[in-house]
């Protein structure tokens, strides 16, 4: 899978698009914010139990996000100032961005 964005290019939480891989197409987009997190310490676990691996196309959604994507969704994330994507899967929960992702997803 491509990666070409900058490491760190989510950090100051640039506008992206998510798309639910497999949802209905009225359904499908949902335009968000994201930002990205890590790393974390070794032995550190996800919110879904997964311990958290650095180097994996992984995500959180925001515990405020209603409803919440189950763990295992597969979101195509977009970054809308350059078109370049990647798809990851939400593991995790995150308290206040809509969408997180791990750096690696980004280098």
């Amino acid at each position: 899978m491509a990666r070409s964005l900058p490491a760190g290019a989510l950090a100051a939480a640039l506008g992206v698009s998510a798309c639910l891989l497999g949802a209905s197409p009225a359904h499908a987009s949902d335009p968000c914010w994201a930002t990205h997190y890590g790393p974390q310490p070794p032995g550190a676990l996800t919110a879904s139990g997964e311990l958290f691996d650095n180097d994996a196309d992984t995500a959180a959604t925001s515990l405020s996000r209603r409803p919440q994507l189950p763990f295992g969704t597969l979101v195509q994330v977009t970054n809308a100032a350059n078109g370049a994507s990647l798809v990851v899967r939400v593991n995790d929960r995150a308290p206040s961005s809509p969408l997180r992702s791990s750096p690696s997803a980004w280098t």
